[in-house]
């Protein structure tokens, strides 16, 4: 074995590790989206794929605010 592979070795499973995660946490966000009734959903889903790394954290700091509430006002 060559002492090059061996250095790169633990950047490789730490390289793996890392994208695991990150999809596994894109995957519950994209999850939370389509169970939940939300004000533009089909916005929120289409922006999962096309942005796929800024999507999720801008839709949990967003999340409460696009929960459809019941109607305060009846008319």
């Amino acid at each position: 074995m060559n002492i090059a592979e061996l250095e790169r070795t633990p950047a490789l499973i730490l390289k793996l590790i890392c994208i695991a995660f990150l999809s596994g946490f894109w995957i519950i966000v994209l999850l939370d989206m389509i169970l939940n009734k939300l004000h533009d959903k089909t916005f929120w889903i289409l922006s999962m794929f096309f942005i796929a790394f800024m999507a999720p954290v801008v839709y949990l700091f967003r999340r409460q605010k696009t929960l459809r509430e019941p109607a305060r006002y009846s008319i």
